[in-house]
């Protein structure tokens, strides 16, 4: 579909989209523990817990974010012991980042708490609502990802 064919409706759709998805970064935000880590170094461990290592464009492009924020956000994962840098094998000029064991551990202990808090806020949702959100969440990811 071009975008001059483009009713009212379809971008009244798209504007409320836009304005959850602020809405649910701030919220996310707001679901973290304290004392736990924030949600972008969050984003980094979790992605290595289930890719095992990435090089820094990988995490650029996970995250949506700039070269610099990365590398901010690795150094002080780095510095806490919780990833390491290692040269690629096949291109020296490349930098993987992997999760150590310590970065394991914190990840399993923070994320389970942070899942909490977040199912938390819908927790006195009907289950049928949170189905019928569901599929409708899911619909909307396919339309996304095509």
């Amino acid at each position: 579909m071009t975008t001059e064919k483009i009713d009212n409706e379809t971008l009244e759709f798209a504007r409320e989209l836009l304005s959850i998805v602020t809405l649910c970064k701030q919220w996310a935000a707001s679901k973290i523990p304290k004392d736990g880590l924030s949600l972008p170094r969050m984003q980094i461990l979790m992605y290595l817990r289930d890719i095992g290592s990435s090089p820094m464009r990988g995490l650029n492009k996970h995250l949506g974010t700039s070269a610099t924020n990365v590398t901010g956000l690795v150094d002080g994962l780095e510095a806490e012991g919780l990833i390491v840098r290692s040269p690629d094998s096949k291109d020296r000029r490349v930098i993987n980042i992997s999760i150590t064991k310590a970065g394991m551990r914190r990840v399993k202990a923070e994320w389970s708490k942070y899942e909490k808090n977040c199912a938390s806020t819908f927790a006195d949702l009907p289950a049928s609502k949170r189905k019928q959100v569901m599929k409708s969440l899911n619909i909307l990811r396919e339309q996304i990802q095509n």
